[in-house]
């Protein structure tokens, strides 16, 4: 009896590589490439970030803590930063602007002249504690 064999290719850096396995091994293929939809990024994220799986809302988690931390990183693949933070900043019932001045003003214009700010340091975005 003989065993085939079949090929399976793994993406690896910007080729891919071969690997040899037996011909009943399962083999799941990502289709990925093929996903379309009408909405733009923010929407999807936004309804995701509404509707949690087996979780309550990042707003539910958030209440009562005093701080938080933001981490949006993945190296094995592209992360829609752009889509995701601005849909964070909102379920933490935080406020997005769009640079330092704008969001001085807005937290004087929300707390007075005590306002404080908290702002994320890389530059993406800058953030109003309601």
């Amino acid at each position: 009896m003989q065993d085939f064999m079949k090929t399976v290719k793994f993406f690896y850096a910007h080729t891919t590589q071969d690997l040899q396995v037996p011909d009943d091994t399962p083999v799941l293929t990502s289709k990925v490439d093929q996903l379309t939809s009408d909405r733009t990024g923010i929407e999807i994220v936004r309804e995701a970030m509404e509707n949690p799986i087996d979780s309550p809302r990042l707003c539910e988690l958030a209440k009562g803590k005093d701080d938080c931390v933001i981490i949006i990183s993945d190296h094995t693949r592209p992360v829609p930063s752009k889509d995701i933070l601005p849909n964070m900043i909102e379920g933490l019932k935080m406020e997005y602007a769009p640079n330092l001045e704008a969001a001085y003003k807005r937290a004087r214009e929300i707390k007075g002249e005590d306002a404080s700010l908290t702002c994320i340091p890389n530059g993406i975005s800058v953030v109003v504690r309601e």
